[in-house]
């Protein structure tokens, strides 16, 4: 038997519960970065490592393709081995990102044995934090919950290998058109389609949701990087950005030609917004531009500022290129730039 879970503190509670098995940490955050569907195995992991290590840097010494290679080989062998797959997954779009995309891998390379899921998204009593519900659970209450786990069923499998090809496909029709239909197979797969078309550039100012959080809470006052990773995560019906991709949006923003938001610093350090940040760099404060604070105030668009040069998932938006969220009517809709 092998667990599976996108995080390290999830899996060490299940070994400190005595669940049988192993346990593999497969880790990606496949709710940021390029996706781009029809790559071979190789090109993904470079594609996907590239955008990794200069978004987010170096994690644990490691580089991303080091860590992509190692736990690819380890699900492979895993697959044609065990005699059952636990997926541990929790309702939130970076566990639902990656649950997607290991559908998608077994379906169309079906385990040697069992594939089951556990998708929590509440537990009486446990306070998740509006985040990742298993992480949260006691070892009496995971072992509670694993007599409960499901098969994955053929329609589930269906709906992850559509909503992936969606998720990976140039232009964001097939998308926007899932988040419209019943997803009750996999509800929380579902959910987070919703909130992924909320991180395309909105109407009117040309921001994600992501982007107008942070910008609205610098509006209030000067931040730490501490304090806004908290304001944008009390945003969310489901927390699902890290600190380092949260960090990663942040240098977006200030780096711009014209930024929308900068660093408090007397005077700025050169690397202040590097990638591989030392941890008492998150102390620094931000504040808001009056750039920033006239594409709140709907007076500039952020697009037509600074342009555009980005990926949200298969879709790569340029202004030649660009799909807008109208939130209003809650659609997608084309430019303009």
């Amino acid at each position: 038997m092998l667990h599976i879970h996108g995080g390290s503190l999830l899996l060490d509670n299940l070994r400190a519960a005595g669940l049988p098995g192993s346990f593999l940490e497969w880790s990606e955050s496949l709710c940021d970065g390029p996706t781009p569907a029809g790559l071979a195995p190789d090109a993904w992991r470079t594609t996907r490592a590239t955008f990794l290590d200069a978004a987010y840097g170096r994690i644990d010494g490691r580089g991303a393709l080091e860590q992509l290679v190692a736990q690819d080989w380890d699900l492979d062998r895993a697959a044609g081995a065990e005699d059952e797959i636990v997926l541990w997954f929790g309702p939130d779009l970076f566990c639902q990102a990656i649950l997607a995309a290991l559908l998608d891998r077994f379906a169309a390379a079906p385990p040697a044995g069992r594939l089951s899921l556990l998708c929590i998204g509440t537990y009486p009593g446990v306070d998740d934090q509006r985040s990742c519900t298993p992480t949260f659970l006691s070892a009496d209450q995971l072992r509670e919950v694993f007599p409960r786990r499901d098969p994955v069923r053929p329609r589930q499998l269906a709906l992850a290998r559509e909503i992936w090809s969606a998720w990976c496909a140039p232009t964001p029709e097939a998308l926007g058109a899932i988040a419209d239909r019943d997803t009750s197979a996999l509800p929380y797969l579902g959910d987070g389609v919703r909130r992924r078309l909320e991180e395309f550039p909105w109407t009117g100012t040309g921001l994600s949701r992501t982007e107008r959080a942070v910008l609205v809470a610098l509006a209030a006052a000067e931040r730490s990087f501490i304090q806004l990773f908290e304001e944008v995560g009390q945003e969310e019906e489901r927390s699902w950005v890290t600190d380092v991709m949260l960090l990663h949006r942040l240098r977006v923003l200030a780096t711009a030609p014209i930024p929308l938001v900068a660093v408090v610093a007397e005077p700025p350090p050169v690397d202040v917004l590097a990638a591989d940040l030392p941890r008492d760099v998150r102390q620094l404060r931000f504040r808001l531009t009056p750039a920033g604070q006239e594409v709140l105030d709907g007076k500039r668009d952020a697009v037509a500022t600074n342009g555009i040069d980005t990926w949200i998932g298969g879709v790569h938006l340029t202004r030649e290129h660009l799909w807008r969220w109208n939130a209003g009517a809650r659609r997608l809709e084309r430019g303009p730039a």
